[in-house]
C-alpha cells in the first residue's frame, strides 16, 4: 500500500509540475487582462529636399572635322551633333560653350546650338574660344529636352597645316 500511495503521489507531483509549466506557457501566449495593448500606429522621420535640375549631355563622344587653308567659305565644313538639356525650377537659364585648349593662329571654330524642344532662343553662330559664349538663352521649365549643335572649322591664309584636338564644353548657367 505504501508503494501505491508513493506512485500516486509521484503521478500527482508530475501532473502538478506539468500543470504549472503549462500554466506559465499559457501566460506567455495569451495576455492577461492587465497587459498593455500594442500601438496601432507608428511614425517615420522623412528628410526631403527639392532642388532645380540643370544638366546638359552631349550625345556623341567625338567629332572629326577638317577644312582647307584659305578656302573661300571654308566654314562650310561643318559637323553636327545632338545634345540633351534640362533646366527646371524658377528663373531663366542659358547654355554657354567654350573650347580648350585654344586653337592655333589663323584657325577658328564656330559653334551653333538650336533651342532644345523649341524652348528659349538660339543666339546664332559664335566663335568658340577658351572663354564661355552664350549659345542659347531664355531656358525655363525645360525637362529632358533635345536639340542639335553644329561645329564649323575655318582656316585663313595665315594658318599652318596640322591637326589636333579641342574639347567642347557646354554648361547651363543662371541667366542674369
Amino acid at each position: 500500500m505504501k508503494k501505491a500511495v508513493m506512485v500516486l503521489l509521484s503521478v500527482l507531483f508530475v501532473f502538478g509540475v506539468a500543470g504549472v509549466v503549462l500554466a506559465e506557457e499559457v501566460d506567455l501566449n495569451f495576455c492577461p487582462p492587465s497587459c498593455d495593448p500594442l500601438p496601432n500606429s507608428d511614425s517615420l522621420n522623412i528628410f526631403w529636399k527639392i532642388q532645380p535640375m540643370t544638366t546638359v549631355y552631349i550625345v556623341e563622344d567625338e567629332l572629326k572635322i577638317c577644312t582647307f587653308i584659305g578656302a573661300p567659305g571654308s566654314g562650310n565644313f561643318k559637323k553636327g551633333f545632338k545634345y540633351g538639356a534640362a533646366a527646371t525650377g524658377v528663373g531663366l537659364r542659358k547654355i554657354v560653350g567654350s573650347i580648350s585648349p585654344a586653337l592655333p593662329t589663323g584657325v577658328s571654330m564656330w559653334g551653333l546650338l538650336t533651342r532644345p524642344d523649341s524652348i528659349g532662343t538660339s543666339t546664332g553662330p559664335h566663335m568658340l574660344g577658351t572663354a564661355d559664349v552664350d549659345l542659347v538663352k531664355g531656358l525655363e521649365k525645360l525637362y529632358a529636352a533635345y536639340g542639335t549643335g553644329e561645329i564649323s572649322l575655318y582656316a585663313d591664309n595665315s594658318a599652318s597645316g596640322g591637326n589636333g584636338m579641342v574639347v567642347l564644353k557646354l554648361t547651363i548657367l543662371d541667366q542674369i
